[in-house]
């Protein structure tokens, strides 16, 4: 029985972005990493920022995914504060945030293309 690609996308996007989440939360958790200080936009962002990775991979668009980077490097600069220690703190978080949310979603995204049939090279 062949499954409708459309829903597999949509599945795939929603694991990335969910059960990125999840990893990320449990990672910290482990880590014993404390938060910076947060209004819960940051939440809502890794949700938007794995949905549009794992969008874009099972588009085959992979390449295009590094805007991601490009977007949270020209914010960085405005949610910084002027303390030293507190701006590395953050920038440091955000940095990991970043990496773990690309990795998850990187990896179910290819996986949805595998489910899909589509190549993974794009």
């Amino acid at each position: 029985m062949q499954i409708n690609p459309v829903l597999i996308a949509a599945l795939t996007i929603l694991v990335a972005a969910i059960g990125g989440h999840l990893l990320f939360w449990l990672f910290i958790k482990t880590a014993n990493i404390k938060s910076p200080s947060d209004d819960g936009i940051g939440k809502w962002l890794g949700y938007f920022e794995r949905a549009l990775v794992a969008l874009f991979i099972c588009l085959g668009l992979i390449s295009q995914t590094v805007f991601i980077f490009a977007v949270k490097a020209a914010v960085l600069g405005y949610r910084l504060p002027d303390d030293k220690d507190h701006r590395k703190h953050i920038a440091e978080y955000m940095l990991l945030g970043t990496m773990i949310s690309y990795f998850v979603a990187l990896i179910v995204g290819i996986c949805g293309r595998w489910f899909m049939g589509l190549s993974i090279n794009g």
